[in-house]
């Protein structure tokens, strides 16, 4: 089986338990439930389970969306480092693969975020809408960490390696 159909069986199976996700906790939630807190964990908005049911279902599209669009485009639109010795024919294959296998692990990433934020949501609905936020913040403070080291780990694959790099004398 291609590597490109692993990438979507595995963000297919997170969408999967996003489902599973919400079916369990959808019996057990009252009929209104508190989707936006104030820093002390206290309800500022109150939404239907429906609603915030179908937002966790439409924010966790859009890994799958993402990871799909993005492995589609053209590296010669994208910002890359190094971007004249990726672009060149014999490198661009072994780019895009680098450029895939990056959006996917954010991509997953991003699927877990939401999996997260919206199971504290549904706790602080079976608990009478009051939301320890301790964990949100934890979650909200892994995920910025985790993009700050994707994103370095990503100028980091896109460096020239050091057998193709041109010795400082012979440069023009």
């Amino acid at each position: 089986m291609p590597l490109k159909h692993s990438y979507f069986i595995i963000l297919g199976l997170l969408y999967g338990l996003t489902i599973l996700h919400s079916a369990y906790f959808y019996s057990l939630l009252p009929d209104m439930i508190g989707n936006r807190y104030d820093f002390d964990g206290t309800v500022i908005r109150l939404h239907s389970k429906q609603v915030v049911v179908g937002l966790y279902m439409f924010v966790s599209c859009f890994p799958l969306l993402l990871f799909s669009l993005i492995s589609r485009v053209s590296l010669k639109n994208a910002n890359l480092p190094n971007r004249d010795y990726w672009l060149k024919e014999e490198n661009v294959g072994k780019a895009h693969e680098l450029f895939k296998h990056s959006i996917f692990k954010f991509s997953i990433a991003l699927m877990l975020f939401w999996i997260s934020i919206f199971h504290q949501i549904f706790r602080a609905g079976i608990n009478n809408n009051q939301m320890n936020n301790m964990p949100t913040y934890i979650i909200f403070g892994l995920f910025a960490l985790f993009t700050i080291f994707w994103m370095i780990n990503l100028f980091q694959e896109f460096k020239i390696p050091e057998d193709h790099k041109t010795p400082p004398d012979q440069e023009n």
